[in-house]
């Protein structure tokens, strides 16, 4: 996994499963302001499900913390649903990609040709994960790789 949309540089810290932040007031996607990120967001969501045949049907926008870009929600062991930040994603299309340019800049995410799917995608393989990797086998790869994280990272 490495470096990804989880707004913290190398992903989850050591030790750490879960958001920690607070999800403020969801919205529907259909508020964002720019039609063009509203687009290229939908497409993301439109193809993830026509490539895995999964479908995560409570994508919204809500207020999360600084420098997240999107979370996923696990409640009672069933996907509860993804949120993409506000802040980011009430912006342009263009100040969205900017954004992902100083973070491929830095180090801080991983470089793609599709700044917007990137954040949607990362996003929705969190729903997939947590709603068909329920078996003994699956839940204990987790874990391990929970573990490597500090190794690979450091």
């Amino acid at each position: 996994m490495g470096r990804n949309s989880s707004g913290t540089r190398g992903g989850l810290q050591p030790g750490d499963a879960t958001y920690k932040g607070s999800i403020g007031k969801p919205e529907p996607l259909v508020n964002m302001k720019d039609p063009a990120l509203y687009k290229a967001t939908k497409e993301a969501i439109s193809r993830y499900h026509a490539v895995l045949g999964v479908r995560q049907k409570n994508v919204k926008l809500a207020e999360l913390s600084a420098g997240t870009y999107g979370v996923h929600v696990t409640a009672n062991g069933k996907s509860e649903g993804v949120y993409l930040n506000k802040k980011h994603f009430m912006q342009t299309k263009k100040a969205v990609e900017a954004s992902h340019k100083r973070g491929y800049a830095s180090g801080w995410s991983t470089k793609t040709n599709k700044a917007v799917a990137h954040t949607v995608t990362h996003e929705l393989a969190h729903a997939t994960w947590n709603a068909n990797m329920t078996g003994a086998n699956q839940k204990a790869a987790g874990k391990e790789v929970n573990k490597l994280f500090p190794q690979i990272l450091n």
